[in-house]
């Protein structure tokens, strides 16, 4: 009887582990692919929260953070990313950063 319930512990660990790695692999592969899509697609919804603060007159992170919301570190790499792809710039005035709207051609 014993030796029973040992075996049973021990396949019920076995498939509690299982469906563990079953869904951390599924977890990672969603989060890859939420990468991919901010990569491939263009802008987000938070970089498009981001250009609209800009647009709507937000000069620095600190005005962009009380307009959109998002945490310091997801407008610093929204921000980032809309100078990568040529949406705005970032001029330097009075010791501080300013963002400006860049001309499409």
């Amino acid at each position: 009887m014993l030796a029973l319930l040992i075996a049973f512990d021990v396949t019920l660990g076995g498939i509690a582990f299982l469906i563990t790695k079953d869904l951390m692999e599924k977890r990672s592969k969603k989060e890859t692919k939420a990468n991919d899509i901010i990569i491939t697609e263009g802008l987000n919804e938070r970089d498009n929260k981001v250009l609209e603060a800009i647009k709507e007159g937000a000069r620095n992170l600190s005005e962009v953070i009380k307009y959109t919301g998002l945490p310091k570190s997801t407008a610093y790499r929204a921000v980032q990313k809309l100078v990568k792809e040529g949406y705005i710039t970032i001029k330097r005035e009075n010791g501080e950063n300013v963002y400006l709207l860049k001309e499409k051609s």
